[in-house]
């Protein structure tokens, strides 16, 4: 079933942050505002408490402006430009020459202000772009090319062009810009900088290629198996969806702002994936309902009969281990829930048997399916194994 509005995702939002209502209150504000695709950033914050802040459009870090003689807003420390165009690169641009023809075009084709993106400007080239904005002949602002890895960098150029409609000078193919044309240049409503960051508001690229883009990256997405890879995938889809979002953690000390964070960086993981592919009611319930499916499967011979009825009692665990976790009787308990509807199951806060789907109670379709893949791989790995080591007394650990 669908995880939709803001009231459901907090009532699940407040069991992944262990009863910190007001993180779970204002997840279920963000992700009720941009979904599941929006980008949704976790900071730490000096303060005591939890801050958030919508943007407009979306934002690189690792980038932001080659020189502070960019800025024009002082009090921000922040370079803007309204209705700009986009030169995109990642080429090294050290001699002014290199450039020169590249403004000249824009001048003549009525450009009147440009974002350069490049990996590097010399102090040369800052000079000659500041000395035009003070001449007013046009207005430029040079933004370093999101400075991660060589495929990072490709990516994020890839997104720009896509989002403002422009063509991309790779400095893997081109050394300069002798064949540049100012119907290369891509357009956006506004562009920022500050130091660190460069942002863009208002793409105006096609958008049926924004969303052939898009469509890449979800194919890609749905492919990737790397957990790194899927996050990186993840934040590329909440740029191009526009969304941004900043949420600041805050703690007492250090150790508690660390923790908290944590807990809000995992709590944005599950529920992004429970609003993308849904959830089911938790608590071992989902599990335990699937018992009968399972036992009504055909068997073609004995070894698989036996099979079914191994991974059907497997398939209670999870609800046992929160029964006897809670101090109460597992057998009594896993009995109770079966006798009841689908979907009822034991909250182990009070103690009852309920419909865990009214009490808010739920797990996501895409975090249970990894923990049966991951669980039946490993008694796959068990039972053709000549011979496992078990430690009498394992090292305990209080990490997840």
């Amino acid at each position: 079933m669908p995880l939709i509005g803001k009231q459901h995702i907090t009532k699940m939002a407040e069991g992944l942050c262990q009863g910190d209502y007001e993180m779970a209150a204002l997840l279920g504000e963000i992700f009720d505002i941009v979904g599941s695709d929006g980008l949704i950033v976790v900071e730490g914050s000096d303060g005591r408490g939890l801050e958030r802040e919508y943007l407009e459009g979306t934002y690189w870090k690792l980038s932001g402006w080659f020189s502070r003689l960019f800025v024009n807003d002082v009090a921000q420390k922040r370079a803007m430009l309204e209705e700009a165009a986009l030169l995109i690169s990642d080429l090294d641009v050290q001699e002014p020459q290199q450039l020169i023809p590249v403004l000249e075009k824009c001048v003549k084709a009525g450009v009147k202000k440009l974002v350069i993106i490049a990996r590097n400007v010399s102090n040369r080239v800052i000079g000659l772009l500041v000395s035009n904005n003070h001449a007013k002949t046009i207005q430029a602002l040079a933004v370093r090319t999101p400075r991660i890895g060589e495929m990072e960098r490709v990516a994020a150029m890839e997104d720009i062009a896509a989002l403002t409609g422009g063509r991309i000078f790779y400095s893997a193919a081109h050394s300069s810009f002798e064949d540049f044309r100012p119907e290369d240049l891509g357009r956006a409503r506004r562009v920022w900088a500050t130091e660190s960051l460069f942002g863009i508001y208002g793409g105006k690229g096609d958008p049926r290629q924004i969303r052939k883009h898009i469509a890449r990256i979800r194919a890609r997405l749905i492919d990737a198996d790397d957990e790194r890879d899927k996050a990186d995938l993840q934040d590329r889809l909440g740029r191009l969806h526009g969304g941004t979002v900043i949420l600041r953690v805050g703690g007492v000390h250090t150790v508690e702002r660390e923790a908290r964070k944590g807990m809000a960086e995992r709590a944005v993981k599950i529920l992004r994936n429970a609003i993308a592919g849904g959830v089911v009611p938790g608590g071992g319930v989902a599990l335990l309902n699937t018992q009968s499916a399972l036992m009504g499967l055909p068997a073609s011979n004995e070894e698989e009969a036996f099979a079914y009825k191994i991974l059907a009692r497997a398939l209670e665990e999870p609800m046992r281990a929160i029964a006897a976790n809670a101090g109460y009787a597992p057998e009594e308990i896993v009995a109770k829930a079966k006798s009841l509807p689908s979907g009822w199951g034991f909250n182990a806060c009070s103690g009852h048997i309920v419909d865990m789907k009214q009490a808010g109670i739920l797990d996501s379709v895409h975090t249970l399916q990894k923990a049966l893949e991951i669980a039946v791989g490993g008694a796959s790995i068990a039972l053709t194994t000549d011979v496992i080591v078990h430690h009498r007394m394992p090292v305990e650990s209080l990490e997840p």
